[in-house]
C-alpha cells in the first residue's frame, strides 16, 4: 500500500514539474522602416520584446508607451485578435490569448507611436 502511494505521489509531481518546465519563445520583430517619417524621427524607439508560450503572448516594452495597436492573423490572413490596449497607466507589459484552436502560424503586426513592428511565429 505505501508502494502505491509513493509512486501516484512521484507521477504527480512529474506531471506538475513537466506543466512548469514549459517556456516562452521569442518572436522575432523587424521595424517597418518604408515610412520616411521613421527614418528621419529623432526620438529614440526601443523595439518591444514579443514572446509567446503556447497561445499566450507577451508583449514587453522599455518605458511607458501611448498608442499601441496589436493585430495578428493567421496563416489563411484571418484576423484572430485586433486590440488597442490602454497603457497610459505606465504598464510596461501587456498579455492576450489567441483564441484560434486550428491556427498553428501567425503574424503579429505592432503598431507604437506611428511605427510598424512585425513579426511571425509558430504554435508548436
Amino acid at each position: 500500500m505505501n508502494m502505491k502511494v509513493l509512486f501516484c505521489c512521484i507521477g504527480m509531481l512529474l506531471c506538475v514539474l513537466c506543466n512548469v518546465k514549459s517556456e516562452e519563445r521569442e518572436v522575432f520583430i523587424y521595424k517597418d522602416i518604408r515610412d520616411n517619417r521613421t527614418l528621419e524621427d529623432r526620438s529614440i524607439h526601443i523595439d518591444p520584446i514579443v514572446t509567446h508560450d503556447g497561445r499566450t503572448v507577451y508583449i514587453r516594452f522599455a518605458s511607458p508607451c501611448e498608442g499601441l495597436w496589436i493585430t495578428v492573423e493567421n496563416e489563411d490572413g484571418l484576423v484572430v485578435f485586433s486590440e488597442s490596449p490602454d497603457m497610459s497607466n505606465g504598464e510596461l507589459s501587456y498579455a492576450f490569448e489567441i483564441d484560434d484552436p486550428k491556427g498553428k502560424a501567425y503574424h503579429i503586426e505592432i503598431k507604437l507611436d506611428g511605427v510598424l513592428y512585425w513579426g511571425d511565429f509558430e504554435i508548436i
